[in-house]
């Protein structure tokens, strides 16, 4: 062989072993930052009304007194305590705010006013293969650290955006923080599992927690109490989704109505009655269940639209131009709210708004933005 062809092979050989060093190596994040993370990370630990530890899960301070953490966490507790890394023990209060689908809970935590730095939180969604670290008290042990990668962006129904990430995630990590190699915490570790042999973690985005309503706080069994028909409610819930989804929508009626009895404040309940009631032909009915689901979830872009779709389908141009805006304010790429709305300016007469709502959808869809252009062109030619 060669000299050159030698010292061709060696440099072959150093590369495939650069390269699988390189697809092992384990990331280890700055050692300053971890310190800071974990200052603010708990265990949470849960207790029966004779006082024994039945659970432990994991949460972070998100303002001086305020952690927040999964609802299945502290759900059913008498009462419930967090532990810091030091581990000082510190009651929790009660309940300052919730999300029953999120699985989100906020404690109010019997703490001195600046024992504890909180998290920066935000709106910000991470891109697929963005690095992830993860730490939590899994099995009650910890804090530990994980890393991995956003393996995903999902959009799951009635909940929203769901980060996807391949970190280990296990019993007593639910509600740690995500958060990305520069400290902003992306997400609150929710579900995990194995998959194909392969950790799988979901997380709740940050931007969720902001939208928390924070109101009187509750004891964790006052909460614990009213959760229980909560409980009730969403499993009407799901047996009234399920028979939605096989278009029996007068069967699933009585369900989302016993529904939202048990729990008035249901928004999603309150959404799918409105869409059995207009799909039944009750419009009004339909437009009443819309109103209620919007009072309760101020940002929910799918009460708005079909709230939208509802009173253009009685006549109502006006309230229909409205809602369909709100919509386009809450999910401005939403192609249906912007095409539905151009075609409503067509039968308004308004050609002006209808080309406005064409160039807005040629960011979206080219080919929705296409038809409306034609419906243009072939209304206004008359």
């Amino acid at each position: 062989m060669s000299a050159g062809k030698k010292l061709y092979s060696v440099l072959s050989v150093l590369l495939l072993i650069m390269l699988s060093c390189g697809n092992t190596y384990a990331y280890k994040p700055d050692s300053s930052l971890e310190a800071r993370i974990k200052s603010c990370v708990v265990k949470i630990i849960r207790y029966n009304r004779s006082g024994d530890p039945v659970g432990t899960g994991t949460g972070f301070f998100v303002a001086p007194t305020k952690v927040i953490t999964n609802r299945h966490v502290v759900a059913g507790g008498y009462s419930a305590a967090i532990q810091s890394l030091e581990r000082e023990v510190f009651p929790v209060q009660g309940v300052a705010a919730y999300d029953e689908l999120l699985d989100l809970v906020l404690l109010e935590v019997d703490v001195p006013l600046r024992k504890f730095d909180y998290l920066d939180t935000g709106t910000i969604i991470p891109f697929k293969g963005d690095r992830v670290i993860v730490i939590g008290n899994p099995w009650g042990r910890g804090p530990k650290t994980t890393t991995g990668v956003v393996t995903d962006i999902q959009e799951w129904e009635f909940v929203g955006k769901v980060i996807e990430y391949d970190a280990p995630t296990f019993p007593g990590n639910s509600g740690s923080p995500v958060f990305t190699t520069g400290g902003r915490v992306i997400g609150v570790a929710t579900w995990g599992r194995r998959y194909g042999g392969k950790n799988i973690g979901y997380a709740i985005p940050c931007e969720r927690i902001l939208n928390l309503s924070w109101g009187t706080v509750e004891t964790l069994e006052e909460w614990s109490r009213r959760l229980k028909k909560k409980i009730i409610a969403k499993n009407l819930f799901q047996k009234g989704y399920n028979l939605f989804k096989n278009g029996s929508y007068k069967s699933a009626v009585p369900c989302f109505e016993k529904a939202v009895e048990n729990n008035p404040e249901f928004a999603e309940a309150w959404f799918l009655l409105g869409m059995c009631r207009y799909k039944s032909g009750y419009f009004d009915q339909a437009i009443s269940a819309y109103k209620r689901a919007i009072r309760y979830r101020n940002d929910f872009f799918q009460a708005y639209f079909h709230l939208a779709v509802a009173y253009e389908g009685t006549g109502r141009s006006t309230e229909a131009e409205d809602y369909y805006n709100r919509v386009i304010s809450i999910k401005e790429d939403h192609v249906d709210a912007h095409f539905k709305l151009g075609m409503l300016y067509i039968d308004m007469g308004k050609r002006k708004d209808a080309e406005a709502k064409y160039r807005d959808l040629l960011d979206y869809d080219i080919l929705k933005a296409k038809t409306l252009r034609e419906h243009i062109e072939r209304e206004f030619k008359k």
